[in-house]
């Protein structure tokens, strides 16, 4: 007989069958283990070697039965189905002209801010909040620390 198509017809029988634990077709009927998780052994199959079959097997590919209730998603989704259908968050580069606009006069404003001396940053806090005296504005603007000294 010849090695190649006609020996093939012969492999009619199965030695793998479901495996009750991973419910692959790998459970060798007459070894009995399973070749994808060694079922009947109490640790799962999984060697270090073998990056993608680990992620196969991982955290979240399952039913997760216990971990639902454990970390709440079943709360968690009953809400987002409450709620109903999400807004769609935009993405920064499909902001308008105008958010452009005051995103410059906010960094101008920062800039301008930097530069300024001590007692003029404090003059700024006395014009925004008349209560406030000399001496406590200038703790102010000594604590926050964003000033240039000359």
């Amino acid at each position: 007989m010849t090695k190649g198509t006609s020996s093939f017809g012969l492999h009619n029988e199965r030695s793998h069958t479901l495996c009750k634990r991973c419910g692959r077709r790998s459970y060798h009927r007459q070894l009995r283990r399973c070749a994808s998780c060694a079922f009947p052994a109490p640790k799962l199959r999984h060697y270090n070697w073998s990056t993608k079959a680990r992620m196969r097997h991982n955290t979240g590919t399952g039913r997760m039965r216990h971990l639902r209730k454990a970390m709440g998603l079943e709360v968690k989704l009953q809400k987002l189905a409450l709620e109903g259908p999400h807004k769609k968050v935009k993405c920064r580069a499909n902001r308008g002209p105008a958010d452009a606009k005051a995103r410059r006069e906010r960094i101008a404003e920062a800039k301008r801010k930097c530069t300024m001396t001590l007692s003029e940053r404090c003059k700024e806090l006395r014009t925004k909040d008349q209560s406030l005296t000399s001496r406590t504005a200038r703790s102010k603007v000594l604590a926050s620390g964003r000033f240039k000294k000359k």
